[in-house]
């Protein structure tokens, strides 16, 4: 099966993208080429993200196929699902949100928590650098409490990655889901400021700190992180696109 994926910087877009997959994968940009990529690729399923559905292209596209192949709709960027929902009422729609009520007049999928096993794992672990790793995708500015662990105000071996809207000489740039898994197999701490890669960094054998950990590099909280309990991008995806 032939699977089209718009195109957008987020973890589940960027995770599918190194996906190993029996169905055909392809991760390509959308805007302005939809109709011309769709006739000249063929796909059996396309993923749109929620937060480009008010694209003209794109809100014509899913009106006019949602019957006629599997679309699905990935609620990024907070989008809430009740903003496409109804528009789009014969399309699937994917949600991280917890509290998205079921409801049998539309095709709701709760993702659960997913993980990358073939990058995000134990295997070539060596010996590890005590560097402190974190990723802040997440976050729009650099608060109160994480500022104070950062130079001057301590030399902690702090590196923050992917956030190229926050200035702080310890923000070293954007990096791929490769890059991560690899930073993470060398670092020995990983600095949780949210829960979006605590499996991965204990999948990669980092020890877990919040920021009150740093002060003494002792976690306050031990994390059990079993792969084979995490569902897979792999899985989630031959499942969800065979059930559906």
């Amino acid at each position: 099966m032939k699977i089209l994926i718009q195109k957008t910087d987020n973890k589940f877009v960027n995770n599918l993208n190194h996906t190993k997959s029996n169905h055909e994968l392809i991760v390509t940009e959308l805007d302005s080429v939809l109709y011309q990529t769709f006739y000249k690729l063929k796909p059996n399923v396309v993923i749109f993200m929620a937060s480009k559905c008010e694209n003209k292209e794109v809100n014509q596209f899913i009106l006019e196929f949602q019957d006629k192949i599997k679309c699905y709709i990935y609620y990024d960027n907070n989008s809430h699902i009740k903003s496409h929902i109804k528009t789009y009422k014969n399309a699937y729609h994917l949600t991280e949100d917890k509290k998205a009520k079921e409801n049998p007049d539309y095709k709701i999928i709760k993702l659960p928590k997913l993980i990358n096993d073939s990058l995000f794992n134990d295997s070539d672990i060596g010996d590890k650098n005590e560097d402190i790793v974190c990723f802040i995708d997440n976050i729009t500015n650099i608060d109160e409490e994480l500022k104070l662990i950062l130079y001057p105000h301590t030399n902690l071996k702090i590196k923050l990655f992917n956030n190229p809207k926050i200035k702080h000489h310890q923000n070293l740039g954007t990096i791929n889901e490769q890059q991560k898994a690899q930073l993470l197999k060398k670092s020995k701490y990983f600095l949780a400021i949210d829960d979006s890669y605590i499996n991965e960094a204990v999948s990669c054998g980092c020890e877990i700190l919040s920021i009150k950990d740093t002060k003494n590099l002792k976690p306050s909280k031990q994390y059990n992180v079993n792969i084979k309990n995490l569902e897979t991008y792999s899985n989630f995806i031959e499942k969800t696109v065979n059930e559906n």
